[in-house]
């Protein structure tokens, strides 16, 4: 029978560790909430250009990443949905001051 490593490398680890700080903060959440929407993520990909498309699916695929790092833990999903709820908030008051 195959051992399965479940053991986190060191590289893991930091990545766990420096998401998990930027989630702490205010700024980090909107950071991932801006990157969340400038990923497109939340869009349709479809486009009759091919090229296109590839590109846009692209840069759905780094908003999906996000979006695995941001629900793996129960924190993480607290964080995220106060994430959301900043990144709402700040919008509109940005959008008026336009």
């Amino acid at each position: 029978m195959m051992k399965i490593n479940t053991e986190k490398t060191e590289l893991e680890k930091k990545d766990e560790l420096c998401i998990d700080t930027v989630l702490d903060t205010k700024e980090g959440r909107w950071l991932f909430m801006r990157l969340m929407e400038v990923t497109g993520f939340y869009q349709p990909s479809f486009n009759a250009d091919p090229v296109k498309m590839a590109y846009q699916e692209g840069k759905r695929a780094v908003g999906q990443y996000l979006l695995y790092e941001l629900t793996r833990t129960e924190d993480r999903i607290t964080k995220k949905q106060l994430a959301e709820n900043e990144y709402m908030t700040e919008k509109k008051i940005l959008n008026k001051e336009v």
